[in-house]
Parts: structure tokens; sequence; C-alpha cells
């Protein structure tokens, strides 16, 4: 399965990873590779793929009571508009 991702920093695309182990929800906040770093990142959208281009793996889950999905996707938003990103 492929995940579109958003993150806090100043682009205005999502990045596409895989996740072969774990069935994510929209909204869910993961751990994703980013150059040489690990950051924080909110699903954006999931699907199903057929074709033959490989994709970074997603690196983990957080789990928490306070994140849940809508509120995960806004919170990024607000970060970046806020920060001016």
């Amino acid at each position: 399965m492929l995940y579109d991702v958003i993150v806090t920093r100043p682009f205005d695309k999502v990045f596409t990873y895989s996740s072969i182990n774990e069935q994510l929800k929209i909204g869910q906040v993961v751990l994703v590779p980013f150059g040489k770093s690990i950051i924080t990142g909110v699903v954006w959208d999931h699907f199903e793929t057929n074709n033959k281009k490989n994709y970074i793996n997603l690196v983990g889950t957080l789990s928490s009571s306070n994140w849940n999905g809508k509120n995960n996707i806004e919170f990024v938003i607000n970060d970046i508009s806020v920060n001016n990103i």
C-alpha cells in the first residue's frame, strides 16, 4: 500500500511512501525518512499501485490518544501557516 504523507517542511506537496506491514488511516501520525533525517508526518491519502516504481518505506507510526485523523492534518497545516513555511 502507498501513502501520501504531509510533513511540516516548506513544500506545497505531499510525499509518497510505502508500507507493506501496516494498514494506516488517513490522519495517522507516522515517522518517515526525509533526506538524512527521520521526521514526523501525517497520512494524507492512501492508494494501491501496479507500477514497478520503488518507494521509500515508512519508518513507523506514533500512537497517542491526543492525536486523531482530521485534527492531525489541521495541526500540520496550521503549523505550516503559522511558521510561514
